[in-house]
């Protein structure tokens, strides 16, 4: 009897510790699980937040271009409207320059080579640049071309002129026919400028 008890003792002993032990396996797959999941859990989580950081930090990488443009077209609006106000002051400096250059003609005609010099190195003549940029500058750069042109053509007349009075006063003699005609190129050049300068003055800012 003694044995059959010691027998029975040790098999419930067994029975208790494989319970145990399929309890413990049971609890520690159960926490692996739930630690795999977990894990996952913040792997998905953590991709989903760097691709959306991604896709934020791209739009806003793509959306910097159009705020610079957007920027620059301002400031260039800023700059267009400044000199329309600017421009009616100079485009009066500009015909002041067209009727002294006219009256200039006489210098030119007399070979009063060293007075025409020095009649171009003054006021109105020394502002007509400023106040041609002025006007050109008034008015949106697809509209410039006519400005521009006339200008050209007064600045190669002009140079010519000073180019040929500087000849004159160092005792040239076949100066006179060629001061004659940067004479004209300029005055032509300076006039058709204040033609085109008096068709945009009065076009209102867009």
């Amino acid at each position: 009897m003694k044995i059959i008890a010691a027998l029975l003792i040790a098999t419930a002993g067994t029975a208790s510790v494989a319970a145990f032990t399929a309890t413990s396996r049971t609890t520690s797959t159960s926490t692996t699980s739930t630690q795999l999941q977990y894990s996952q859990s913040r792997r998905e989580t953590l991709s989903t937040a760097a691709f959306t950081a991604a896709a934020v930090f791209g739009s806003t990488i793509s959306a910097q271009p159009l705020s610079a443009n957007a920027f620059n077209d301002d400031v260039e609006d800023s700059i267009r409207v400044t000199k329309k106000l600017a421009s009616p002051a100079a485009l009066r400096a500009v015909k002041s320059a067209n009727r002294k250059l006219i009256k200039a003609e006489g210098l030119v005609l007399e070979g009063k080579y060293e007075e025409l010099k020095a009649a171009l190195r003054v006021p109105p003549f020394t502002e007509v640049r400023k106040n041609a940029n002025i006007i050109m500058g008034s008015v949106p750069e697809s509209e410039q071309e006519p400005l521009k042109a006339s200008y050209a053509e007064f600045i190669r007349g002009i140079e010519a002129l000073d180019s040929q009075a500087s000849l004159g006063m160092r005792g040239r003699k076949d100066v006179d026919e060629k001061l004659l005609a940067g004479y004209n190129v300029a005055l032509n050049g300076l006039k058709m400028f204040v033609v085109e300068a008096e068709k945009v003055a009065d076009v209102p800012l867009e």
